[in-house]
């Protein structure tokens, strides 16, 4: 899961955000063991880095959301799965973490 990214009122628009999700974007591509996933507007985050709502179609979160704004993107090999179901934390990247 990508984010949330946020940067400081007083120093947006000098390209903080920006910078961070490329770093993140390289450390993915690299390294990942798993694609990518975010909450974010299309417009920015498909034209920027190659997020989209292809695969996140009958994906299904806890609580509130907008479907048009949950995004994946593929990540050092790894695509979005794009069967339907629950998304949810893994246990087992999680120890401390229970249900």
């Amino acid at each position: 899961m990508v984010g949330p990214v946020a940067v400081e009122p007083d120093v947006q628009r000098g390209g903080i955000g920006r910078a961070m999700m490329d770093a993140m974007i390289v450390a993915a591509d690299a390294g990942a063991d798993g694609a990518l996933m975010m909450i974010g507007d299309p417009e920015y985050y498909g034209r920027f880095w190659g997020f989209d709502a292809d695969a996140t179609g009958g994906w299904d979160l806890p609580g509130p959301f907008e479907r048009r704004r949950l995004l994946a993107r593929a990540a050092n090999g790894h695509v979005p799965p794009a069967a339907a179901g629950d998304v949810v934390p893994d246990p087992a990247r999680n120890p401390g973490q229970s249900g």
